[in-house]
């Protein structure tokens, strides 16, 4: 029997927005992330909400944008790095990512581009 599912799409904000979050549900799924500017962010799920474990892939489209901590976690730690939520990860356009949760508060993202090929992972700042 096919199985069929629905991508989930996330459109990044500016800072002064109301935030854009990673959906708790699209672990094991797919995300169409897209963003209107480089600078635009996405966060990711609540570290409380989703278990260890928990993953997800994302295409982001023609513009870049940067994944940050929820605003609910006041610190963790994004690709080694301690993370606070203002700590940014730039994602660049036509990327495909994979976010994982590895740790209580803990989070991996690397990347392929769009011929296939790993990307350095980004350096959070």
């Amino acid at each position: 029997m096919e199985q069929r599912f629905n991508p989930l799409a996330v459109t990044a904000v500016t800072s002064t927005q109301t935030q854009a979050y990673i959906p708790t549900d699209a672990h094991r799924g797919f995300v169409a992330l897209t963003s209107t500017g480089a600078n635009n962010i996405v966060r990711l799920p609540t570290n409380s909400d989703v278990p260890i474990g928990w993953q997800t892939a994302g295409w982001i489209g023609a513009t870049g944008l940067e994944i940050r901590l929820s605003t609910s976690d006041t610190a963790g730690t994004l690709n080694g790095v301690t993370a606070v939520v203002s700590t940014e990860a730039a994602i660049p356009a036509t990327t495909l990512i994979r976010v994982t949760k590895v740790a209580s508060a803990t989070w991996i993202v690397d990347m392929l581009d769009e011929g296939g090929d790993d990307v350095t992972a980004p350096v959070p700042d």
